[in-house]
């Protein structure tokens, strides 16, 4: 929806469709990258309702940056630019100690992503950091998030656990970078040789 502002009666409509999906849903993403547009209030109201409802049937990923707090019962997986703000109200603050704050406080596993320094996991009984997967020659980060996102998500719909989703995203994560000026999906060759 980019920044185009939805109505409360788009609102509606988007959620009674979404509500009739949820039954048949694994793992939802919720992306939310601009403040304006989608997410409005009206609109985070009504989601977070529908979250409270389904969040023991479906498995719900939330890739944000400004309404981090709005969806109690979603796993996080934020940027440390996010995390770091979320946690302190600035920026600044190193992943391992954003993680940890905000776990504490909320309750709730997260991932934190930091480009090329990996990702870290956060749940109740551990930490675990997965390195990035080195990357020669120029790089195009455009992409690398919502390619992480949408391959933690894909391995979570498997049946992975949260460790292993992560390190399957970071992998996904990593073939975007190599394509240079372009966007796409990473195909399992890619994946192969990647990985190998």
């Amino acid at each position: 929806m980019g920044n185009t502002p939805v109505s409360d009666a788009e609102a509606v409509c988007l959620l009674e469709d979404l509500e009739k999906w949820m039954p048949s849903l694994q793992v939802l993403i919720i992306n939310e990258q601009i403040a304006q547009g989608i997410h409005s209030a009206f609109f985070r109201k009504g989601f977070a309702d529908l979250v409270r409802r389904y969040e023991k049937s479906v498995r719900m990923v939330f890739d944000g940056r400004d309404f981090l707090d709005c969806y109690p019962g979603v796993t996080l997986k934020i940027n440390a630019s996010a995390a770091s703000r979320l946690a302190f109200g600035e920026d600044g603050h190193a992943p391992d100690e954003s993680g940890m704050v905000i776990l504490n406080r909320s309750g709730r596993e997260l991932v934190i992503t930091d480009g090329a320094n990996g990702c870290m996991v956060f749940e109740q009984a551990k930490t675990t950091f997965i390195p990035a997967i080195p990357a020669p020659g120029p790089v195009d980060t455009v992409g690398a998030g919502d390619s992480f996102t949408a391959g933690m998500s894909y391995a979570l719909a498997a049946g992975a656990s949260l460790v292993e989703a992560a390190d399957f995203g970071n992998a996904c994560s990593a073939v975007t970078i190599r394509k240079l000026n372009q966007t796409g999906a990473p195909s399992p060759e890619e994946l192969q040789a990647v990985l190998l």
